[in-house]
């Protein structure tokens, strides 16, 4: 099985573009580890803005991958011919359609506890998102309100001088240090709505493939029974022609 030139033009990992099978391809989707890599948010606090921005290239990358190999996955499964195209299957097309049928069926059940896995990650990053778009909106809040009380310097009428004076002198500084950290925030809230797109789009993958799937079974079913029956049919003459088994020893028997 080829892959389209883009997933070896795009410069995945060695593996992945190697990959021929459906259970590999979606085993290493669900083992991108990029649960780790957003680790340090909660730990380190933010790194420089270019690391945030070679990490939302990296999973940008990882879910473009993921979307074309599994859609270029499902489209290879599912174009089987219908029952009616053909008479007859050679046994050739028999064992191909089992073999793909057999991998798929791998590939889905490799994956049922990473969809379950992924639902509940779904629920922290959308929590997570919603967090953080709080707080990116009182972070751009606040940076104006300090440019516009620094610049006009209007009292809301509950501070004295001695406080407008020292909100004059620490404001800036205030809305300085929120405008250096805003450019962080606001990436790091994109980073996170593409890690939540990952997930709800490889759940979606999985949804595809299951119905992917039940329209294998449906079109190859029916041709191994008829397969079956054929078999059946041929040894049945076959015994007819050459003697049902037994009935030399009865024969033999019979003369002796």
């Amino acid at each position: 099985m080829e892959y389209p030139p883009p997933l070896l033009e795009m410069g995945y990992p060695p593996p992945y573009a190697a990959f021929g099978s459906l259970p590999e391809v979606i085993t290493y989707a669900y083992s991108i580890p990029f649960h780790d890599h957003f680790a340090y948010f909660s730990t380190e606090g933010p790194p420089a803005i270019g690391a945030e921005r070679e990490m939302y290239r990296w999973v940008s990358t990882q879910l473009q991958s993921l979307e074309m190999t599994v859609d270029f996955h499902v489209r290879s499964l599912s174009n089987f011919p219908s029952p009616a195209d053909m008479e007859f299957p050679d046994l050739s097309t028999i064992y191909h359609w089992s073999k793909d049928l057999t991998e798929l069926n791998k590939g889905v059940q490799a994956v049922k506890n990473a969809m379950l896995k992924d639902r509940r990650r779904l629920k922290t990053f959308q929590a997570s998102i919603i967090d953080l778009e709080k707080e990116v909106v009182q972070m751009e809040s606040a940076a104006a309100t300090g440019r516009e009380d620094v610049v006009s310097g209007v009292s809301n009428g509950t501070e004295g001088p001695e406080d407008l004076i020292g909100a004059a002198r620490t404001r800036p500084a205030s809305a300085e240090a929120t405008a250096s950290d805003l450019p962080h925030k606001k990436l790091e809230l994109a980073t996170w709505r593409l890690v939540h797109k990952l997930c709800t789009n490889r759940t979606n993958c999985i949804n595809d493939l299951a119905y992917c799937r039940q329209e294998i079974i449906q079109r190859t079913l029916p041709k191994i029974e008829k397969l079956v029956l054929y078999r059946r049919n041929l040894n049945l003459q076959n015994d007819l022609q050459n003697g049902l088994p037994g009935d030399k020893k009865d024969k033999t028997k019979a003369k002796a």
